[in-house]
């Protein structure tokens, strides 16, 4: 077997795992009863505006990597695998930024130069990605509170 099959097949067998672990820890009666509780509008419509900011997000890292100078092709479907797996691995590692070094190290192959050069690169970009990002939240609850303020925190 080749070695990308093996990884495949490792790929598979890991996420079964953590589904079948998950399976243990949440009862299916309560989780199809919270599902069918919800209002199919709202499910809607935070189904699509997740969807929409994760595809914002690629976007934005995509303009990123040019803006750093990021001279090869970059493919939107490679783009949102590697956004997906990094979004997984700052979700569930401990840190919450396993996921940026996925990402980073990932996105090396943008990058022309020197093995180090374009891991480096990769990584300024992700981190001011996540900088953006956590300015963009900044402003919003900035915002939220300027114009809803908590009854209670005058």
């Amino acid at each position: 077997m080749n070695r990308r099959l093996l990884l495949r097949i490792a790929q598979i067998l890991v996420t079964l795992a953590a589904f079948a672990w998950l399976s243990t820890r949440i009862e299916a009666a309560e989780l199809v009863g919270a599902l069918t509780g919800l209002p199919p509008l709202a499910l809607l419509t935070a189904t699509a505006c997740w969807v929409t900011s994760f595809a914002i997000a690629v976007f934005r890292w995509r303009a990123l990597m040019r803006a750093y100078g990021a001279t090869a092709p970059i493919p939107l479907g490679w783009l949102f695998r590697v956004y997906w797996a990094g979004m997984f691995f700052n979700t569930w590692a401990p840190g919450g930024v396993g996921g940026d070094l996925v990402r980073g190290l990932a996105a090396r192959r943008a990058f022309e130069g020197s093995a180090v050069g374009a891991a480096t690169a990769g990584l300024a970009v992700t981190f001011v990605d996540r900088l953006i990002g956590l300015a963009g939240l900044m402003v919003l609850v900035g915002t939220s509170l300027s114009l809803w303020p908590v009854p209670g925190t005058e």
